[in-house]
């Protein structure tokens, strides 16, 4: 693994705990719910450093554009 990839993966790590801890801190989570959490947000990290923002979601307007 180069150098800057170990540099983006402390970086997403890091990001990932801050989140996790910031969520659990303000929300009752079960314990074994954590590791799909974790995951969650960590891959989410990973496609929107990718790139990938818009294949996470599609968003519609709430009411009706005219």
């Amino acid at each position: 693994m180069s150098e800057d990839r170990e540099d983006e993966r402390g970086v997403r790590l890091a990001l990932t705990r801050d989140i996790i801890a910031a969520y659990v801190g303000a929300n009752n989570v079960a314990p074994d719910a954590l590791p799909e959490l974790i995951t969650s947000v960590y891959n989410t990290l990973e496609q929107l450093e990718q790139g990938e923002a818009s294949k996470l979601t599609t968003q519609e307007p709430a009411v009706p554009i005219e």
